[in-house]
């Protein structure tokens, strides 16, 4: 494995889902122990790796503003759960 693919893939910090959403939203910087980042659009997100949000009235409140476009909502996608692992979905 080469040094740039092992620093690609080791964990530098952690941002809880809930975060992704209000305090780092799309396009914001977070500040990491030994690096910032910025949040990636939600075009980029691997939705293979998030669950659907079944809220009928919020989709046809976003329907009405945003046009039929909307079609569902999801959670940010969730990393694995075990300490140390080395897995980052947005490298599939």
């Amino acid at each position: 494995m080469s040094l740039s693919s092992q620093m690609r893939r080791s964990e530098v910090g952690e941002v809880r889902p809930s975060q992704t959403l209000t305090t780092y939203g799309v396009g914001s910087l977070v500040d990491l122990p030994n690096l910032s980042v910025i949040v990636m659009g939600l075009d980029d997100w691997p939705s293979s790796h998030s669950s659907e949000i079944a809220e009928e009235r919020l989709l046809r409140s976003a329907q009405s503003i945003l046009g039929p476009q909307v079609t569902r909502f999801l959670t940010p996608p969730r990393g694995p759960e075990s300490v140390g692992a080395q897995t980052n979905w947005f490298d599939e």
